[in-house]
């Protein structure tokens, strides 16, 4: 223990660290990648892109509520992590 009661932060917590942020630089990556490339300039998500072509349908549960889901998430995460 460090003076006054404190504990050192050790290895395994500097390396929980380092996860956290390569997470969070991952799924930010893929969110910017999400937007560009599956988001409607109306603003909804497509359902799916496949090699020669991409679902524009928009789907409420696959395309919207799970991306909005997701994104809200990705926003708290760097908030509190960033």
């Amino acid at each position: 223990m460090a003076q006054g009661g404190a504990t050192r932060a050790g290895p395994e917590t500097r390396v929980g660290t380092v996860v956290v942020v390569l997470r969070l630089a991952m799924a930010t990556a893929v969110a910017r990648w999400t937007i560009a490339n599956m988001q409607d300039p109306s603003g909804y998500f497509y359902y799916r892109r496949y090699p020669f072509m991409v679902a524009r349908t928009p789907m409420l549960h696959w395309g919207q509520a799970t991306m909005y889901r997701a994104l809200a998430y990705l926003s708290l995460r760097q908030r509190v992590d960033g």
